[in-house]
């Protein structure tokens, strides 16, 4: 689990994880009632011996100039960038209470 505030707070953590909810307090007794993300990162039921194939290679700059896949002298990987109005990750709002 990764929390992110987006405003100032004494720093978030997160209690009482179930399959399908979570609670998010702040640290040392802070009241704060501020926005944030969070991200949940977990391995598939089945699969957790199974590692993903590296890839590593495709990704060159070669490669990749190769597939058309960059510009010339563009760098090797690029961070997408949201389009106006759309979100790479979508925010959700909630307030910290203690």
């Amino acid at each position: 689990m990764f929390l992110t505030p987006r405003g100032d707070s004494k720093g978030l953590y997160v209690t009482n994880e179930t399959a399908g909810s979570f609670e998010v307090h702040e640290q040392g007794g802070g009241r704060s009632s501020i926005a944030f993300d969070y991200r949940v990162v977990a391995e598939r039921k089945g699969f957790e011996k199974i590692r993903m194939e590296d890839r590593t290679r495709f990704f060159t700059k070669q490669t990749m100039a190769e597939r058309g896949m960059m510009k010339r002298g563009a760098p090797a990987m690029t961070v997408p960038q949201p389009q106006h109005g759309k979100s790479v990750l979508h925010p959700v709002t909630q307030n910290v209470q203690r």
